[in-house]
């Protein structure tokens, strides 16, 4: 009987676990809230030589953000940079998340405590060098066009 309790309460932790697995998104893979809408779009800039080039697009909905790389996204740079927001210039305890690939559509929650109306730009930053690899002046939702 009490090994029938035992397996009765791991079976309860495990399926815990995996609901709270699927309930939190893995880094790159945050999910735009319902009713977003783009408020910012960029072009990322390469800096210190390395090749940068890719959309970004940011989605708000009341205070929710999603900094989101679209699918053009390519960094030819080093491993191990992060994202950081910034006001006319890097800021770094803005910092959004570690960059999880150097290519393709990825998206990032951006913390609440990071207020968007404050910041108008987005980094990329290598910690271990404390150099730019990437930036991107933040503006108003544009065409594609006029990017």
């Amino acid at each position: 009987m009490k090994s029938l309790w035992i397996l009765s309460r791991l079976a309860v932790l495990a399926v815990m676990t995996l609901l709270a697995a699927c309930a939190t998104p893995k880094p790159g893979e945050a999910v735009i809230p319902d009713g977003a809408q783009v408020t910012h779009r960029a072009v990322l800039i390469g800096e210190s030589n390395h090749d940068a080039r890719g959309t970004i697009s940011l989605y708000q909905a009341g205070n929710a953000g999603v900094l989101v790389f679209e699918p053009n996204f390519r960094l030819e740079g080093p491993v191990g940079s992060v994202i950081t927001l910034g006001r006319d210039g890097y800021k770094a305890k803005a910092k959004v998340a570690e960059l999880v690939r150097n290519a393709g559509r990825q998206s990032y929650l951006v913390p609440p405590e990071l207020p968007i109306a404050r910041f108008n730009e987005v980094w990329l930053w290598h910690e271990p060098s404390e150099r730019p690899v990437s930036y991107t002046h933040l503006r108003a939702h544009e065409t594609e066009a006029d990017l």
